[in-house]
Parts: structure tokens; C-alpha cells; sequence
């Protein structure tokens, strides 16, 4: 069940990254994932840093996410989603609507939405 959920899971991730240019990369086995957020997709660049302060979008992520009841991990430059192995397709389809509104402020940090670098870039 994990591996059929987990497909389904990352396929939906997979189309989240194909409209918001802040996520470079989608990784994961079974229902344990991540999205990479970056600055900048060609130079990879990391939008929010491992230590240190994060730029805005992460905190307006994080609070997306309180309010729609979702407990997703941003740790640094990666957003974890990692649902419980008894998840419906219809609650993922639910949770990648929340990534997908939460993203959207990410979006608005990055390169090609006109943003200056993370201060951890410099």
C-alpha cells in the first residue's frame, strides 16, 4: 500500500514542480518525500538555509500549513511530505492542494519572480 500511495504521492509532487519554479527537485521511496526549494532552478541555489534566518516565505509556508491542518517538515531547504502509510488518495489529493497554495509564497522569493537572493546567499 505504501509503494502504490507513495507513486501516486510523488506523481502529484511531480506536478506541483512543473508550476512553481521554486521547487528543483522531487525525491522519495514509498510515502517518505521531499521537494527541494531552491532560489533559482538552474543554479540550484537553496531558497530558505540549513541554520540561520530564513527569508519570509518560510514562515508564511509554515503558517499555510497550521491553518489548513497540515504537519508538513521544512527543514532547511527541503519540505518533507510524509503522510501516514493509512492515507487516502483523496486526503493526498487534499494535502497537495495545501503544497500547492504554500508554495505559492515560496514562488514569490525566487529568481524568477524578481526576488533579491536569501541573505544566506551572500
Amino acid at each position: 500500500r505504501s509503494a502504490s500511495r507513495g507513486e501516486y504521492l510523488l506523481a502529484g509532487l511531480h506536478e506541483l514542480q512543473s508550476q512553481h519554479p521554486s521547487v528543483g527537485d522531487v525525491r522519495g521511496k514509498g510515502l517518505f518525500t521531499a521537494l527541494e526549494l531552491v532560489y533559482d532552478r538552474e543554479t540550484r541555489q537553496e531558497l530558505f538555509p540549513l541554520e540561520g534566518p530564513a527569508v519570509a516565505a518560510a514562515g508564511e509556508m509554515k503558517a499555510v500549513f497550521a491553518r489548513r491542518g497540515i504537519y508538513a517538515a521544512l527543514r532547511g531547504p527541503w519540505l518533507f511530505a510524509d503522510p501516514p502509510l493509512v492515507i487516502a488518495e483523496e486526503q493526498i489529493d487534499w494535502a497537495l492542494s495545501v503544497f500547492d497554495e504554500a508554495l505559492s509564497h515560496a514562488d514569490a522569493a525566487t529568481s524568477s519572480a524578481g526576488a533579491a537572493p536569501p541573505p544566506h546567499l551572500f
